[in-house]
């Protein structure tokens, strides 16, 4: 079965609320959200990494996924979906981290929530590259 019969099956099974993880790049094609959004999904967890193309090949292996999971973040929205984004800080994103909470912080009011959490000393580390950021990054691992 496709993702949208899934769905529907969940409904139909009278599941609450259904959602996604995803990293939506193959959301942002004509009409596969707002099909989704017909089908019953309400929400989706949308992993983004990076702001910077080359980044965001190193970290997924694809060229094209920046703009795409840009369009698909956007097609969620415009579907009326509850969009929660989440980016794990890294190495190699942490020095984005202005650009990012800039750029999501844009998609307000409809992007419900978005995390940018740090995995173990990674924590201590870049907060004292990145002073400005504190208020906008919780520690990952801690309840």
């Amino acid at each position: 079965p496709d993702l949208h019969d899934i769905v529907v099956a969940a409904r139909n099974a009278g599941m609450r609320f259904v959602g996604i993880e995803t990293n939506a790049i193959l959301l942002d094609t004509q009409g596969a959200a707002a099909e989704l959004a017909s089908a019953g999904l309400d929400r989706a967890l949308v992993s983004f990494h990076s702001m910077d193309p080359e980044t965001l090949v190193t970290l997924t292996g694809s060229r094209t996924s920046l703009p795409r999971a840009i369009g698909g973040i956007r097609a969620l929205l415009d579907a009326g979906i509850q969009v929660n984004i989440n980016c794990v800080t890294t190495a190699l994103n942490y020095r984005e981290l202005p650009e990012i909470t800039t750029f999501l912080s844009g998609l307000r009011p409809a992007c419900s929530r978005s995390r940018v959490p740090f995995r173990g000393p990674a924590f201590t580390v870049v907060l004292a590259r990145l002073p400005g950021e504190r208020p906008y990054v919780p520690r990952g691992d801690k309840p």
